[in-house]
C-alpha cells in the first residue's frame, strides 16, 4: 500500500506542481498583457494631452485673432461713422450754398422783370 500511496501522493504532486505551472504561466501572460494594455493606455492619455494642449493653444490664438478682428472692426466702423458725417456736413453746405444761388438768382429775375417793367417793354 505503500507503493500505491506513494504513486498516488506522486500523481497528487505532479498534478499539484502542473497546476502552479499553469497559474505561474497565466499570471506571467496577465502581467505581459497588463503591461502592454497599460502602455496603450498611457500612449492614448498622451496623445490625448498633447492634443488638448494643441487646441488649447489654438483656441488661445484664435481668441487673441477675434480680439484684434473686432478692435479693428470697430476702428473701421467709427471711421466710417466720422465719414459718413464729414459727407453728409459737406452736403448739407452743397444744398445751403445752392439755396442761396437760387434765392439770389430769383431775386436777379425778380430785379430784372421789374426794370422790364418799368422800361414798358412787353414780355411775351
Amino acid at each position: 500500500m505503500i507503493s500505491h500511496d506513494y504513486s498516488y501522493q506522486g500523481g497528487i504532486s505532479a498534478h499539484r506542481s502542473r497546476i502552479r505551472d499553469i497559474n505561474s504561466l497565466h499570471t506571467a501572460k496577465m502581467r505581459d498583457e497588463e503591461n502592454a494594455h497599460e502602455s496603450r493606455v498611457m500612449d492614448f492619455k498622451n496623445r490625448t494631452d498633447r492634443a488638448r494642449t494643441q487646441i488649447r493653444a489654438k483656441e488661445q490664438h484664435l481668441n487673441r485673432d477675434l480680439g484684434a478682428l473686432e478692435q479693428m472692426h470697430v476702428s473701421e466702423m467709427e471711421k466710417l461713422d466720422r465719414q459718413v458725417k464729414s459727407d453728409v456736413a459737406r452736403k448739407d453746405e452743397d444744398l445751403d450754398l445752392l439755396r442761396d444761388a437760387v434765392q439770389t438768382e430769383k431775386v436777379k429775375v425778380s430785379k430784372i422783370e421789374k426794370l422790364i417793367k418799368s422800361q414798358s417793354i412787353p414780355i411775351k
